[in-house]
């Protein structure tokens, strides 16, 4: 088990959905801060909007700490790729960020091997 200490951490984290055309030399995978003003937003697929409004609904409460599950990877440039509960991550960054809170200490389970 690890943490994540930061919002600004949390934000950098790249999940596992693909941006359909990457920049030359840039990372393939969306952040967690790039998707969740989308989802706040309105945007993304019906499953994308129906999982954000549930994950809203867990960390509503300020003291929810949700637990992520992330491996090591080799396809990014942070070097972590969230592969569990990315609404849950962009739900609790949005409302963290709105309630002004960048100390999160945010568990995380960290696979042992890159995927």
């Amino acid at each position: 088990m690890s943490e994540i200490a930061t919002l600004a951490e949390l934000g950098a984290m790249h999940t596992v959905l693909a941006i359909s055309d990457p920049r030359p030399g840039a990372d393939s995978f969306y952040t967690i801060a790039e998707v969740a003003p989308t989802w706040a937003a309105g945007g993304g697929t019906p499953h994308d909007q129906d999982s954000y409004r549930r994950a809203l609904a867990c960390v509503a409460d300020l003291g929810y700490e949700p637990e992520l599950l992330i491996a090591p990877t080799r396809l990014t440039s942070s070097g972590w790729r969230l592969i569990d509960a990315i609404h849950r991550a962009a739900a609790f960054y949005n409302t963290r960020a709105a309630a002004g809170i960048s100390e999160i200490h945010l568990r995380v389970f960290v696979l042992p091997r890159p995927i």
